[in-house]
């Protein structure tokens, strides 16, 4: 069950903001409150006068927004200081579920609109007892259904409360899952496994033997709230960590659940939706920091959103503004729990998309394109083609539109289209393909020219990924190669990877031909083999793109490698979900081996990495560690132990010399263990590496040639931004002089020639940290080197 620590500030009313444009939605009035709001529902009665029954942290308020202008408190009850409450209406009876005390307790609704305190009631069970609860739900037949409870697994106890209100009757207990949320229509159960990442589907027909019919995760695995369409066919989720998806299945046959679409409300943003509920083809969701939105879901396949209004300041992810939201009110407005900032009312305009579909096909074979890229320009509404090659998207506002469609091999089109309100506008496409033809390229040795078999080579640009080997001859063959620019990377353990940016290739290219410097260097842009043991549940390390994860609001898992290395990989701990508790390391030690190094042949080696550790939130002082060992086969020495991380936490440099710690070997291994050291302390653990290298320092001792007396200095060393380079040279030493600025595998970095006897040269390329070697050469004749460090 996920816990929320929330702090926030009373605004008044005046004061609720609006960071993102409203669409369709107008704020009508609101309430502000002492204390931060949870959950809500609505009721009107006989009368016709309409309630808000709001959740708050020390209580419960009912509120009259019949005048949406002017909302009155009428009662007030006092109840257990909580961060959650829920509530729900049955038969004139307002049910009430909190996390802290008092079971369920019952208010008697009858009575309004007069003032008068009303009866109340508390239960907590017999056979099935309790006395907290998360949420409920009560269906159409007046059984309550109370979830995530402190009873058994904290499934759904269920109990009747049509045949006497005030006294619920215990009919049985689902309790296989704990369910966050949930609800039924007829004699199914769609409940929330929040910590199982899916929702459940059970049969309730026999309240003291419900059945599971099926499971379906859901795209981030944290399965909040599920809500299903009036029909009963279809069924819509939220997950609520950050970037997550509502998302909406194909549930009429539960043995066979099909997912049909999934939509963000603010893409790359990070907020993170709560609770979506479904009304006349709609979707009302309450989206936290996003405040309110409205989908249209008639088409659930192709869900568009359609309302929204913002309710809170901030924006990304964080679990505070819109908490929940209740659309049924007979006057059609919506009233909103805003965590901190009180009750609101809305006036809302219910429109329906334009949807826009077709397909995507050759225009020789006729054949389907798959994952051909549709774009209505001036607009953020982008999608791809399936693999029948058909696509659908759509928005809210009728006009008149170009679409671009684009796919890997073929020459994109543009085609104009009308789209109009609750219509669906059809376009086809016919896209005809580009030429290719046959790429070849080589790989060898920068210093004997002999070719290096089973090096790896990726090209890759946003249409197209050829991965390859080179084989005996070093040679490699992509036949069927399309013209564009692409990012090349080439790269073998033992030596040092090669990259090359945004480079053009086409049939006038010619055979590529890459060399590789000698080395000990490894950026992971390719898995040259390290070895990965794990006694821990979760977090091992791994290789890939870094999926940045949050912990209120500091980074935990890195979003990027380290810059100003070849590719965008590094090696990680737990790389998916988007919480920082999602895959983080877990009760044990994840450890990660380099191959093994022959050092025999250096004289004075050094070792360069980067390192990133996390270590945050759980029970007591963290106490989690990330230690960095050298081996060499005989003897292991720690190099390094992090016990707190940067702050902020970011990408740490290190370098050290290898003879200062251990000798050297034939069979020299470094080691890098990150532990979560106490099982179920919660602490979020999360550690990074890359940029490995180990180069000779003999290599930054060239010799000055020349009896000349030259001045050649570099300030400021070492050096974090810009560095100056001056110098003093005799005319005949300036005629033919250039400025060179080297890595330590001897590749140029910087270049520049001089025109003066004397002068300063500014540096400011965008270089990793790391040693360097700035030599001041003449014809050809190194005149002076130096040794300049980038911190």
């Amino acid at each position: 069950m996920r816990r929320y620590f929330i702090v926030g500030a009373l605004l008044l009313f005046g004061g609720i903001y609006t960071s993102r444009a409203q669409l369709n939605m107008t704020l009508l009035g609101g309430k502000t409150y002492a204390n931060e709001l949870n959950d809500i529902w609505g009721y009107v009665d006989s009368l016709g006068n309409e309630y808000a029954l709001v959740g708050v942290q020390d209580g419960i308020s009912v509120v009259d927004v019949t005048d949406p202008a002017n909302p009155t408190e009428i009662w007030w009850f006092n109840g257990p200081s909580t961060t959650w409450r829920d509530l729900k209406v049955w038969n004139k009876h307002c049910y009430v579920t909190n996390e802290a005390s008092q079971g369920l307790f019952i208010i008697d609704l009858s009575g309004l609109p007069d003032v008068t305190m009303p009866a109340t009631a508390n239960y907590t069970g017999s056979t099935y007892p309790f006395g907290r609860a998360h949420n409920l739900f009560i269906d159409e037949n007046g059984v309550a259904y109370v979830m995530g409870s402190n009873y058994g697994s904290g499934g759904a106890i269920m109990l009747d409360v049509n045949t006497d209100p005030m006294n619920p009757i215990e009919l049985g207990v689902f309790d296989t899952y704990y369910l966050h949320d949930g609800m039924v229509r007829g004699d199914t159960l769609w409940g929330a496994a929040v910590n199982n990442g899916f929702f459940v589907v059970v049969s309730v027909l026999n309240k003291s033997n419900p059945i599971i019919l099926n499971t379906q995760n859901t795209p981030s695995n944290f399965t909040h709230n599920c809500w299903i369409s009036d029909d009963g066919d279809y069924l819509y989720t939220t997950d609520e960590t950050s970037n997550a998806f509502i998302a909406s299945y194909d549930v009429s046959n539960p043995g066979n659940i099909k997912e049909l679409d999934r939509v963000r409300s603010n893409p790359g943003s990070g907020t993170i939706p709560h609770n979506t509920h479904f009304m006349n083809e709609y979707l009302i969701t309450s989206y936290y920091r996003d405040g309110v939105t409205v989908h249209d879901v008639t088409f659930p396949d192709n869900v568009i959103e359609v309302a929204n209004y913002d309710t809170y300041a901030g924006s990304g992810n964080g679990f505070n503004g819109a908490w929940g939201v209740y659309p049924w009110l007979p006057s059609g407005n919506i009233i909103v729990s805003n965590i901190e900032d009180g009750l609101t009312v809305h006036g809302v305009t219910y429109v329906r998309g334009c949807y826009l579909e077709g397909t995507v096909t050759d225009l020789f074979t006729f054949g389907a394109i798959t994952n051909a890229t549709i774009t209505i320009l001036g607009t953020s509404k982008s999608t791809t083609s399936g693999i029948t090659g058909g696509y659908k998207t759509g928005l809210v506002d009728a006009n008149t539109y170009n679409v671009a469609f684009s796919a890997p091999g073929y020459i994109s089109d543009t085609l104009s289209a009308i789209l109009t309100n609750g219509v669906v506008t059809i376009v086809d496409v016919q896209l005809s393909s580009q030429p290719s033809f046959t790429l070849t390229g080589s790989v060898q040795e920068t210093s004997t020219g002999n070719p290096i078999a089973n090096a790896e080579i990726s090209i890759v640009n946003s249409d197209f990924t050829f991965n390859m080997t080179s084989d005996g001859s070093g040679n490699f063959t992509i036949p069927t190669f399309f013209s564009g620019t692409y990012d090349v990377i080439v790269g073998k353990w033992l030596y040092i990877t090669n990259c090359s940016n945004s480079l053009v290739i086409d049939q006038a290219t010619g055979n590529l031909l890459y060399s590789l410097d000698s080395g000990l260097y490894d950026d992971f842009s390719f898995d040259f083999g390290w070895t990965v043991n794990s006694t821990a549940s979760t977090g091992f390390w791994e290789i890939g793109e870094p999926l940045g994860t949050t912990y209120n609001g500091d980074p935990a898992n890195p979003e990027i490698d380290v810059q100003g290395d070849c590719g965008d990989q590094a090696y990680v701990t737990g790389n998916s979900g988007t919480g920082a508790g999602d895959d983080d390391i877990d009760d044990g030690m994840t450890t990660l081996t380099s191959p093994i190094m022959n050092l025999m042949g250096y004289t004075d080696p050094y070792l360069e990495y980067y390192s990133w550790f996390f270590n945050a939130g759980g029970f007591g002082a963290v106490d989690d560690t990330m230690r960095i060992y050298l081996s060499n086969g005989t003897t292991s020495v720690l190099i390094e132990e992090i016990f707190a991380p940067a702050n902020p936490v970011s990408w740490v440099y290190n370098r050290l010399r290898i003879l200062d710690s251990i000798s050297l070997s034939d069979s020299m291994t470094v080691v890098v263990e990150a532990a979560d050291a106490q099982s179920g302390d919660g602490h979020l653990v999360e550690a990074g590496f890359d940029m490995f290298q180990i180069y000779d320092s003999i290599i930054l001792s060239t010799s000055e040639i020349g009896a000349m007396e030259l001045e050649f200095a570099a300030v400021p060393n070492p050096f974090s931004g810009s560095l100056e380079i001056t110098y003093n040279l005799d005319s005949e030493a300036a005629d033919a002089a250039v400025i060179e600025m080297r890595d330590v595998a001897g590749r140029i970095v910087f270049w520049k020639s001089l025109n003066a006897t004397a002068g300063t040269i500014t540096i400011d390329a965008k270089l990793a940290k790391g040693v360097y070697f700035v030599q001041l050469v003449n014809g050809g004749e190194v005149l002076k080197s130096l040794k300049v460090v980038k911190a």
